[in-house]
């Protein structure tokens, strides 16, 4: 008797695809405008995230609080896209301006007791900023403070 072994990838997408014929691809309940679309206050569902604010025409408009990928989203969204707000990840905080959902403009990522507040351009660290790593802080004073008291110290022999 022979064992047949289907792979993993091919079973996720089999188990994908009867998901998607049996549950709809978005989902809203709240205020809706003449033609139907959602309007004023509302919840959008879909299968990787909720929104839950203002609408308009159909779209993410105004202040609203959303919850993607692991991360939540809230601030002010206009076109369907979050402009400015902050994002709570798991292990991070980023406060500011957004563009397709990555920072980008002026903004704060604060991490690990890491901050960098600056420029942002797609998701990564772009023109002027500065950084405030308080570890690396401390480690320099403990390594600097007595290099600098040997070299007052011995000066006078390292001079001459």
């Amino acid at each position: 008797m022979q064992k047949y072994i289907i792979p993993y990838s091919l079973l996720v997408v089999a188990v994908l695809s009867v998901v998607r014929l049996f549950f709809p691809a978005f989902e809203y309940v709240g205020e809706r405008n003449a033609d139907g679309k959602p309007e004023g206050r509302g919840v959008g569902m879909w299968r990787n995230g909720v929104y839950n604010g203002e609408w308009k025409d159909g779209k993410r408009e105004g202040e609203g609080t959303c919850f993607w990928q692991g991360n939540k989203y809230e601030g002010e969204w206009r076109d369907v896209d979050l402009r400015k707000g902050r994002c709570v990840m798991p292990t991070a905080l980023y406060e500011g301006f957004f563009f397709m959902m990555l920072p980008d403009g002026m903004g704060k990522m604060t991490a690990d007791g890491n901050v960098y507040e600056g420029q942002w351009y797609m998701g990564k660290h772009s023109g002027f900023g500065r950084e405030n790593i308080p570890a690396m802080m401390a480690a320099v004073v403990v390594i600097s403070v007595p290099l600098i008291v040997l070299f007052l110290i011995f000066r006078n022999k390292i001079m001459a």
